[in-house]
């Protein structure tokens, strides 16, 4: 059974070596970075004889900008700079690895995380580091976290929506969610057929062309060619929104989205006020915290791998944690099995 353990050396000994495991990991996002500086400011406190810490969000922002650089040190930092359930996510997925690197130093002694979130306007939230002691065959995965790894049974997460931006030129017509039925809707459809008549006109003017000189192949094969090269690209890169109407949400090309913005989607969802039209255009973002290593997961085409479905994907591990994605749910599950 683990019991609470705050006493003497131990505890600056075990903030010594979570500080070394923080800084030996992988991920290098502001997460680690700010909890390493946590645990460095506790570690100084206890050294010094007095009580541990509390630090809101705005402390941590300034601690890190004196250790990374950033502007913090002399502007406020809100909630939204530190995410509590992503750091919490972050510290309480890692725990066996964490457990693994203190015991193989001759520590037993945790480190343990506390975020008391603030509740209402004006109500910070606080992170604070605690000590629990814990056996050496707690480091090891006991058998329902090793079930949970497999597809379906476990790592489960809920996805965020939030407008994107879409680059300067675009933004006047697709910046903000309209109504397809609506003069916006209007002109985003033409805009789209214009392209796909324009290339038709050329088409139509090419072979009039070789019907009327009869030209020889050779001659006639370069503007057609030409002709067929535009039309393909134009229905490759338009093919998001032409595909719209069927799978409802599709990966936004990056060529229209802000420079600022990495991940879009178009979505056409049901207007509930005029359920008769066509429904309502908007550029989203769809995200989520990864439950295995807290990283951002982002919503991408699932290629080869997850053939004509979108996933996703966690930007600390593509490759290995890849989730489904329900765009009516907004809910997704572990796809691949990490125990194979």
């Amino acid at each position: 059974m683990a019991k609470e353990d705050q006493t003497g050396l131990e505890t600056v000994r075990a903030l010594g070596l979570v500080i070394r495991w923080m800084q030996e990991e992988t991920s290098n996002g502001k997460v680690r970075q700010a909890l390493t500086v946590l645990a460095e400011q506790t570690q100084a406190r206890l050294e010094q004889g007095k009580d541990i810490p509390e630090a809101d969000v705005a402390q941590l922002a300034a601690w890190h900008s004196d250790r990374f650089g950033g502007p913090w040190k002399h502007q406020t930092a809100t909630g939204r700079w530190l995410p509590s359930e992503q750091s919490r996510t972050w510290w309480e997925t890692r725990q066996i690895s964490r457990r693994q690197f203190l015991a193989s130093h001759g520590c037993h002694l945790d480190v343990v995380l506390s975020v008391d979130k603030g509740g209402g306007r004006g109500n910070a939230t606080l992170y604070r580091y605690g000590f629990l002691a814990f056996e050496p065959s707690e480091g090891e995965p006991p058998l329902e976290d090793k079930e949970r790894l497999r597809p379906g049974t476990g790592f489960r997460l809920a996805y965020e929506v939030e407008e994107a931006r879409a680059t300067l030129l675009l933004r006047p017509f697709i910046g903000r969610p309209f109504a397809i039925r609506s003069w916006r809707g209007v002109f985003f459809i033409l805009s789209l057929a214009i392209p796909f008549a324009a290339c038709l006109f050329c088409a139509l003017g090419a072979a009039a062309l070789v019907l009327a000189h009869s030209p020889s192949l050779k001659a006639s094969f370069s503007p057609l060619v030409t002709v067929a090269a535009v039309g393909g690209l134009l229905t490759w890169r338009l093919r998001p929104f032409w595909s719209l109407p069927m799978l409802r949400v599709t990966v936004a090309p990056d060529l229209m989205l802000a420079m600022s913005q990495i991940y879009g989607q178009f979505r056409l969802s049901h207007d509930e006020k005029r359920k008769k039209t066509g429904g309502r255009f908007s550029l989203v973002r769809h995200w989520s915290t990864c439950p295995i290593c807290a990283g951002m997961v982002e919503i991408r085409d699932g290629g080869k791998a997850f053939p004509g479905r979108l996933v996703g994907c966690c930007s600390d591990s593509p490759r290995e944690h890849v989730y489904s994605f329900d765009a009516v749910t907004l809910t997704g599950a572990l796809l691949i099995d990490r125990n194979s």
